[in-house]
């Protein structure tokens, strides 16, 4: 069973020529299977001619973690097109 818990939303300003206006949520994935608990990062973004989901689950056995990471995606105001690489990049160098 997979649930999923938003953590953190963000409001992006429009600014012309640069973004447009739009909300970005960071989410808590928890996928329960067989007792096992896993934990992922799902990023999703709303604007007025868009509504995009991203997510990659199964990251971390350790929920402390992922919520460590939602607070680094939220605070540097990570958007959708980049959340993947910077994460991947973090998972690969604390796993040494």
């Amino acid at each position: 069973m997979k649930s999923v818990v938003n953590v953190y939303s963000r409001s992006m300003s429009d600014i012309a020529g640069l973004q447009q206006g739009s909300e970005v949520s960071y989410c808590l994935l928890e996928t329960d299977f067989e007792g096992r608990k896993s934990y992922g990062i799902q990023v999703s973004e709303k604007c007025k001619s868009c509504c995009r989901t991203d997510e990659l689950s199964d990251i971390s056995a350790s929920e402390s973690r992922i919520r460590s990471l939602l607070t680094l995606l939220f605070e540097n105001a990570i958007m959708i097109d980049v959340w993947r690489d910077i994460v991947t990049d973090f998972v690969a160098e604390t796993e040494l």
